[in-house]
């Protein structure tokens, strides 16, 4: 056990995606903490309503996970549809588990790889394409 100050400067950053403001004012969450964590709040409005950012994200998770592979327009409206209740999260989750069941390198139904994930109406429209 030491009894040495070591003086640290950092920086918190808190996702929630409960109204903490309403929480203080019902006294739900420490008003203290509150006001040390809001000191720059960054409202980011669900996926679902950043209809414009699924695209760019899905080509960036497939990227990741499975390069060398793209999807279909089919897949991107299909991905449109979906409203995306775990936002971003649900997202990259649904692309990252899709190219691992993948077994050889040609164009894949999407619909067998990701059968748990989606309602019926998006499993059919989803195909991407290995180079």
């Amino acid at each position: 056990m030491s009894t040495e100050t070591i003086r640290v400067d950092v920086r918190i950053v808190a996702a929630t995606n409960a109204d903490l403001e309403t929480r203080v004012k019902q006294n739900l969450f420490r008003e203290d903490l509150f006001y040390r964590l809001a000191i720059f709040p960054i409202k980011l409005p669900p996926l679902r309503e950043r209809l414009g950012d699924i695209e760019k994200l899905a080509e960036s998770f497939m990227a990741r996970f499975c390069p060398g592979v793209t999807l279909s327009q089919a897949a991107v409206a299909a991905l449109m549809r979906h409203e995306w209740p775990g936002n971003v999260r649900e997202l990259r989750n649904v692309i990252e588990r899709a190219p691992r069941r993948f077994s050889s390198p040609q164009s894949r139904h999407l619909e067998r790889s990701i059968a748990p994930s989606f309602p019926s109406h998006m499993r059919l429209a989803m195909v991407v394409h290995c180079e």
